[in-house]
């Protein structure tokens, strides 16, 4: 199923569509223009896939029961011509391509998710790769958002983002990871998604955080009050400049005037000079 050009919430509809439609915004497309319009908009024209996310992916696959189908190729790593094969034909049908080793790693973060009583919990019940879609009402510029898992709660709609992740997902330090990957963008872009369409008035949106590297701990975490209401403003900041950038067809990258910066305040301790 394509990306319909009515707005509301759709299910069944592919994910290669969903990240092809250049006519929306995305969160990820948010999060990038806020950086450079121009790293965005190359992007856009040059999409790329990168094979860093292929564990992650079929963590998803699994544990969602949607997504790309995995093959499972029986190589030590993708040095020999025989598994290169294999990697691209996988690729240019649309599949996961795992080695051996990664998807026995994906099969043991899928185990990790269903052993955790809250993250079993959330994916118990619930509906997977909910697209919505919407017209954001200030500018007329359309977004759109692809939720992982969407539970109906006994108050609330739950929004659910399973992340895989290279790093610790401890709670006591993933508001770090958070504000690094701006998160907190996401969270609030995908509940204002809810609200817009109607959906829930006071939607909740959590993640659930699975670590690579065995023994592939698990935590449930869920934003602030403060941390969504930034992740509000950028969003509204982001969507202004992709608007002004579409208006105009002018995509910029840095200020051209010269820019006078100073080292990290940790350059000047380490020298013993601070």
């Amino acid at each position: 199923m394509s990306v319909p050009p009515e707005d509301g919430i759709f299910a069944g509809i592919d994910e290669a569509e969903y990240h092809a439609d250049l006519g929306s915004l995305s969160s990820s497309g948010g999060r990038q223009i806020l950086s450079s319009p121009a790293k965005f908009k190359y992007r856009q024209d040059n999409p790329e896939h990168s094979t860093a996310f292929d564990i992650g992916s079929a963590v998803h696959t699994m544990v969602l029961g949607e997504g790309d189908e995995i093959v499972r190729v029986l190589a030590a790593d993708w040095r020999s011509k025989e598994a290169k094969a294999q990697r691209d034909a996988a690729y240019a049908e649309g599949k996961i391509p795992l080695l051996a080793t990664d998807h026995e790693a994906a099969l043991s973060m899928v185990a990790a998710v269903w052993n955790h009583p809250t993250a079993a919990a959330l994916f118990a019940q619930g509906d997977a790769e909910q697209t919505l879609l919407w017209h954001d009402h200030e500018t007329g510029v359309r977004l759109r958002a692809r939720i992982d898992w969407l539970r109906p709660g006994a108050h609330r709609l739950i929004a659910v983002d399973l992340k895989t992740s290279g790093v610790s997902v401890n709670p006591q330090e993933w508001g770090s990871t958070a504000a690094k990957w701006k998160l907190y963008f996401q969270a609030a872009w995908y509940l204002t998604a809810l609200e817009a369409l109607g959906l829930d008035e006071n939607p909740a949106f959590v993640f659930v955080n699975a670590e690579k590297e065995p023994p592939h701990l698990v935590s449930v975490t869920q934003l602030t009050e403060d941390a969504i209401a930034l992740g509000r403003r950028q969003m509204r900041r982001a969507i202004d400049v992709y608007a002004k950038c579409v208006e105009n067809d002018e995509w910029p990258g840095y200020s051209p005037e010269i820019h006078v910066v100073d080292l990290p305040r940790w350059a000047y301790y380490q020298e013993g000079t601070a």
